[in-house]
């Protein structure tokens, strides 16, 4: 029986937070550091088949707070969302405001060319995403790009 292909990527942020300090791509094979998650739960992606490793997202936690996931991918469960697990992640718009809009001092900025969030550099919020029943704590440098403006004294960095 032929070995089915997987590719995994981790990534490690240093202290200050604006730095990678290592991380490890390997396809093929587990990290030996992260041998047990070959006994973890496998999702499918969704819808299939599809050629783009998506997932369908079960739920999402802003801060203890479930965040009701909406569709209109066909063949997707009610109360789910197709994620797209990639360099950056794509979730729907409502999920993103979901997050943002709970961040104090972010700035939503929405006219016919741009639909960007700006958040302040050191913003925090306890999100998670959660894929059936395995929950995934997601750190706010992973869904922010490393832009930064500073606008009356205060720095943002852009979602």
């Amino acid at each position: 029986m032929a070995q089915p292909i997987m590719s995994s990527l981790f990534t490690q942020h240093s202290s200050n937070g604006e730095n990678t300090s290592g991380g490890v791509f390997s396809i093929g094979e587990h990290d030996p550091r992260f041998a047990n998650v070959s006994g973890a739960p496998k999702h499918p992606v969704a819808p299939p088949p599809s050629s783009r490793w998506m997932l369908a997202m079960s739920s999402m936690s802003i801060n203890g707070n479930y965040h009701t996931l909406k569709s209109d991918v066909e063949g997707i469960q009610r109360g789910q969302a197709i994620t797209l697990i990639d360099s950056l992640a794509y979730i729907p718009s409502d999920a993103v405001d979901g997050i943002y809009s709970v961040i104090e001092g972010a700035l939503h900025v929405k006219t016919k060319d741009q639909d960007s969030w700006y958040v302040p550099c050191i913003s925090q919020a306890n999100l998670s995403f959660i894929f059936g029943s395995d929950t995934h704590p997601v750190d706010l440098m992973e869904l922010t790009a490393p832009v930064t403006i500073t606008d009356d004294g205060k720095q943002y960095s852009l979602s």
